[in-house]
């Protein structure tokens, strides 16, 4: 396997491959590399699962819906949470 060039240019089955085999010190590296291109991983790993959806997305209609905004619950489920 190759790393591409730029993070965003690796494909999703590489990057699934990398944690896979849990190399720690190939995922720390992998790790700076995301954090200089994305603010965060959770955005990192949001991106990835759109990928994912996206090229397995060939014979089903998809649509990916992001809420805008997500705050504390007043009472359901749970106050505060």
């Amino acid at each position: 396997m190759q790393l591409a060039s730029s993070i965003t240019c690796l494909a999703s089955s590489a990057v699934i491959d990398i944690y896979e085999r849990e190399d720690k010190t190939l995922i720390d590296l992998f790790e700076g590399r995301i954090l200089k291109i994305y603010p965060n991983t959770y955005m990192f790993t949001k991106n990835l699962a759109e990928q994912i959806v996206s090229s397995n997305s060939d014979y089903l209609p998809v649509a990916i819906v992001q809420p805008s905004i997500i705050g504390v619950s007043l009472k359901e489920p749970c106050p505060g949470e």
